[in-house]
């Protein structure tokens, strides 16, 4: 499984972003497979501004991810971060662990340049959102549906919201779980969602 984190899009609070980790995480574990072998972190930084680095998250993040949760990331690809890496590389290494900088992989360069090299490090093509130049395209408002229906919740909260405004999830912070499997492009999608009452 594939978990995917748009930073160009708005970003939640520490805490926000936290709570959204850890859902996708629990999602992410009823694969067997994740369970056993790990999932992927693929992240789009394309666009994104020193100030959008969050170091509390990050190193909150790299605990949870590497200590405190019963599954480990088998490996995460950073795609197009040139432009702020350089600036925050030596904290985030210093807040991950050996085996977290042995998976941690920069993608940077042209659209196909980023697809070639994310497929020669185990992510094929078909398993990339097209907004890193791959042809997967993803609902994340159907996703949220597909977790109520699963986890019991109400769709009459989700329908209204969504009468209120037909894309609620535009323009947020984008995290997607999707299946890895070659012949399957299932894709587990979150969106994260703001009360617009607050």
């Amino acid at each position: 499984s594939i978990i995917y984190i748009n930073k160009a899009c708005r970003m939640p609070t520490t805490e926000e972003k936290l709570r959204v980790l850890w859902y996708l995480l629990h999602v992410a574990t009823q694969n067997p497979t994740v369970r056993k072998e790990g999932y992927v972190v693929l992240t789009n930084s394309r666009g994104v501004k020193l100030k959008a680095f969050d170091p509390k998250f990050s190193s909150q993040a790299a605990v949870l991810c590497d200590r405190a949760f019963p599954i480990r990331w088998y490996r995460v690809h950073v795609c197009q971060a040139n432009a702020v890496f350089p600036m925050i590389s030596n904290a985030i290494k210093a807040i991950l662990s050996k085996m977290q900088r042995q998976t941690f992989l920069l993608h940077n360069g042209s659209e196909e340049r980023v697809l070639e090299t994310l497929e020669e490090t185990g992510v094929p093509r078909h398993c990339v959102p097209t907004d890193l130049g791959g042809p997967l395209q993803f609902s994340q408002d159907d996703f949220i549906r597909d977790r109520l229906i699963a986890e019991g919740g109400s769709l009459q909260e989700w329908d209204e919201l969504v009468a209120r405004d037909p894309s609620p999830s535009k323009d947020n912070h984008a995290v997607v779980v999707t299946n890895n499997d070659t012949n399957n492009n299932e894709l587990l999608g979150y969106q994260f969602l703001r009360d617009p009452n607050q």
